[in-house]
Parts: C-alpha cells; sequence; structure tokens
C-alpha cells in the first residue's frame, strides 16, 4: 500500500533541492525562523531546526503567538538571509511585504500572498 503518492513525492524532492541550491549558492549568515506556538508549530521548526543543524547552519527561532503586521515590522529590523514562517494561517485578503533586500535572498523585496501557494 502506498502512502504518498508519486506526484507528491515529486514536489517534496524538488522543494529539497531548490533549498539545498539555494543554501550552496548563497551561503546564508543566519536563518530566521518563526513558528506558531502550538503543537505543530513548534512540531515544524523542531524537524527544521534538526536540518539546520545536520548542515551546520547558523538560526535564530522564535515561537509567537501570533504573525501580524508588529512581528512583520520586527523582523524587518532583524538581519537574516533566509527566513521560515511556519504554521501561520493569513486570510486571502492578508498581504506580507518586506521591503528591503538583503544580501540578494529573491524572496526578501517581494509580495507574497496565500494565492501563491505550492501547486500539486
Amino acid at each position: 500500500m502506498e502512502v504518498l503518492g508519486e506526484k507528491f513525492r515529486q514536489v517534496v524532492f524538488s522543494g529539497a533541492q531548490e533549498f539545498l541550491g539555494l543554501i550552496e549558492t548563497k551561503s546564508p549568515r543566519m536563518i530566521r525562523i518563526i513558528a506558531h506556538n502550538d503543537t505543530d508549530g513548534i512540531t515544524s521548526s523542531a524537524i527544521l531546526v534538526r536540518v539546520l543543524k545536520r548542515l551546520n547552519l547558523r538560526y535564530w527561532l522564535s515561537n509567537p503567538k501570533v504573525f501580524d503586521l508588529a512581528e512583520v515590522n520586527k523582523l524587518e529590523k532583524e538581519e537574516w538571509d533566509l527566513a521560515f514562517i511556519l504554521d501561520f494561517g493569513l486570510s486571502e485578503e492578508e498581504d506580507i511585504y518586506f521591503g528591503s533586500s538583503y544580501n540578494g535572498f529573491p524572496d526578501r523585496g517581494e509580495k507574497h500572498n496565500t494565492h501563491q501557494r505550492l501547486q500539486m
């Protein structure tokens, strides 16, 4: 019995390759992780931390209760090269914009919203 479909497996593999390629080409000095402080947010951040430790990468983790405009403003003032925001849902109307660019990473300075989710 196959639990995961082949398309899902391809998407996960492709995402992992893209992540490792980004790590190799950009050599991030600091990876910022912000994860919801509930069970699945803490679990997802723990998995990511384990991966980053295996790759000997520096990270900074926090688990706020909400990810709102105040958190976005704090995040913009911090120095990091790559950020993961885990387990925070946004309504269809909410957009997050990081206005500055730091070290040329592609996700900084671009507008993202929930409509740009991974298509499987």
